[in-house]
Formats: C-alpha cells, sequence, structure tokens
C-alpha cells in the first residue's frame, strides 16, 4: 500500500500566457510571480519567472511553448530541438518538435503503457518528431521555471511525486514503474553534446542536493536520492552562443542548474507540504 496517498480530487484549472521574461500578463484562473534577483558575486542579471500549477501555454523562450493541465506537460518548439534524454520513447540523442510528459495512473505495467504516448500525441495534434515520458504524478501541478544569465535562458518544467524514494545503489532491483521526478530544462543556446550529458548530470546533482536538503528518507531510514525511474531531459535551440561545457560552474550548467533549482525546490516542498 502506498504510505502517502494522493488526494482524491483532481481538478481542470485555469491557464496563462507568458510572451517572454519581460512582459507579465495574467490569465483566468492564474496566479503568476516575476521575481528579479540579486545576482551572485560577479555573475550577471538574472531572473526567475515562478508559475504556478495551473500555468498553461507559457511561452519565455522564442518559439517554445508549455502546456500544462492534468493529462501531461508538453513542451513544443517552432524548429527541432537538440535533446538528450532518458525518456520512454525515443530516449538518447535526438532530435524533437515536442516534449511531452503524460500522465499514467501509479502501478501500470510496462506492457500497458503500449501505444499510450502515440495515442497522447496524435489526439492532441501534436507534430512530431517527439520524445515521451510517463510519469505518475499529477502533470497539473508541474512547476515552471525560467532562469537566464551569460546570454543563455534555460525553462525548466518538472513533474514531482515523492512516494517511490529511493538510494541509489542501496535499494534493490525492482520492476518498471512509471517516473515520479521528471526534470526537463530547454535553453536558448547551441550546447555542444557533451555539455548536454554534462547537463544533465547537473540537473540530478540539482535534485539530489534538494532531498537532501529536507531528509527526505527511504522506507528503511536511508537518505534518498530520487525515486526508482527519474527521468531527465535537456534540449536546446542552436542558437546563440555555443558552449563546451554544462557542469554546473560553466555559463550553460549554471543557468541550467538555476532554473532547475527553482523548480524542483518548488515541486518537491509542495509535495511534502500535501503529504505530512
Amino acid at each position: 500500500m502506498d504510505p502517502h496517498p494522493e488526494p482524491d480530487q483532481r481538478g481542470l484549472l485555469g491557464g496563462t500566457r507568458f510572451p517572454g521574461a519581460r512582459h507579465q500578463r495574467t490569465g483566468r484562473g492564474a496566479h503568476d510571480v516575476l521575481d528579479f534577483l540579486a545576482p551572485p558575486d560577479d555573475g550577471p542579471r538574472w531572473a526567475v519567472i515562478r508559475l504556478a500549477r495551473e500555468a498553461e501555454g507559457v511561452n519565455v523562450i522564442e518559439g517554445i511553448e508549455i502546456a500544462v493541465d492534468r493529462e501531461a506537460a508538453v513542451v513544443t518548439a517552432r524548429e527541432p530541438l537538440t535533446v538528450l534524454s532518458s525518456a520512454f520513447v525515443r530516449g538518447g540523442l535526438t532530435t524533437a518538435r515536442a516534449i511531452v510528459n503524460l500522465h499514467v495512473r501509479k502501478n501500470i505495467s510496462e506492457v500497458e503503457t503500449d501505444g499510450l504516448l502515440p495515442r497522447f500525441a496524435d489526439r492532441r495534434g501534436i507534430r512530431g518528431p517527439w520524445v515521451g515520458l510517463l510519469t505518475s504524478a499529477w502533470t497539473e501541478k508541474g512547476v515552471v521555471a525560467e532562469a537566464s544569465g551569460f546570454g543563455l535562458t534555460a525553462l525548466a518544467v518538472v513533474t514531482v511525486g515523492l512516494s517511490n524514494r529511493i538510494a541509489a545503489g542501496e535499494t534493490p532491483v525492482a520492476a518498471w514503474a512509471p517516473s515520479t521526478i521528471n526534470s526537463i530544462v530547454v535553453v536558448d543556446g547551441a550546447p555542444e553534446a557533451a555539455a548536454l550529458v554534462n547537463a544533465a548530470m547537473t540537473i540530478t546533482e540539482v535534485k539530489t542536493a534538494l532531498l537532501a536538503a529536507v531528509d527526505l528518507r527511504c522506507d528503511d531510514g536511508r537518505l534518498a536520492s530520487g525515486t526508482s525511474t527519474d527521468a531527465v531531459v535537456v534540449a536546446a535551440t542552436g542558437r546563440g552562443p555555443r558552449c563546451r561545457f554544462g557542469g554546473p560552474i560553466s555559463d550553460f550548467g549554471w543557468v541550467v542548474a538555476r532554473a532547475a533549482r527553482e523548480a524542483l525546490d518548488a515541486g518537491i516542498r509542495r509535495w511534502i507540504e500535501e503529504h505530512p
């Protein structure tokens, strides 16, 4: 039995649209906050947009749009993105016009997932090629955050559920289950492939550090490093400065980490508040 059952009610929520980081426009039912934060020492001024879970049709990078609702969190791009991911469908290094993070019920078997993502994409009219993720976390509670600096902009979209927590290298092997912390970061930049790999590591470092900060524990008392099938996606437009590195103190990695930290921190804390 799940020791942290989800609430019974899920509702369709209103949405909002952001045409850019400098122009804030609020839609029906939305709660939007634009925070300009002090820069780090010797760093650029940077901004973070925090959006409530009802964020829909968000657009803060030219040509990129996000829709978040009870069925999925979907990132679409006008032009193909270079994508590195651990996605359930078309994972690895590829190009895509969309990233789909689809909600599925808890305890679904891998066999039952056959065709779910293609059918959803067809029904929504999502233009291919796309990469697809699955999550049992409620996608309408997804968090979106944006960070910019060094001539780069990163947009993070995360869904968080923490019931299925594990300690990597300690928790025994188990059957596949849908991912519960899915992290998607899109960057308006031109990273090399190695920088994308490094950025995926950076996002994972951020996630694990945030879980440690709230002292999240597995059932056996060990400090949790994540959940059993977390997924990560890093995508880039190919515009702007060429980036060789994606580690946490590189220009590219710093912006990725900042956006991921804002989104993951909000998502993790919300889940904990809702599951005392």
